[in-house]
C-alpha cells in the first residue's frame, strides 16, 4: 500500500477507533494538502477492503463515513467523489471559478 492510501487508512481508522465519524470532502482536501492527489474508486475499495468496511451517510453536510455496524460495507463510488469534491471547492475553495 502506498503512502497515500496508508494515510487515507490511518485518517479513517483513528477517527473510527474513537467512534467518531469522517466528511469525505474532509479527507479529500487532508489528502490533497499533504500529497496533491485525489483517491480514485479503486484506491477507495483497497481501504475500505482494509477497515473492512464502512457505512456513508448522505446528510446536508455532505458524505459522513462511520465504522461499519451492519454487515454489508458501503463502497464509495465516482458519483460520491464528484459529490464531495463539489463540496470540497465550495468549502475551501470558494471565490475559485469553475
Amino acid at each position: 500500500m502506498d503512502t497515500l492510501l496508508k494515510d487515507a487508512f490511518n485518517l479513517l481508522k483513528i477517527n473510527f477507533d474513537r467512534g467518531e465519524s469522517v466528511f469525505f470532502h474532509e479527507l479529500i482536501w487532508t489528502l490533497d494538502a499533504k500529497h496533491h492527489a485525489i483517491l480514485d474508486t479503486n484506491e477507495l475499495d483497497t481501504i475500505v477492503k482494509e477497515i473492512g468496511g464502512l457505512q456513508k451517510s448522505y446528510t446536508q453536510k455532505g458524505i459522513e463515513l462511520s465504522r461499519l455496524e451492519s454487515g454489508i460495507s458501503d463502497f464509495l463510488t465516482q458519483d460520491d467523489i464528484d459529490n464531495a469534491m463539489q463540496v470540497y471547492r465550495a468549502k475551501f475553495f470558494p471565490n475559485q471559478k469553475k
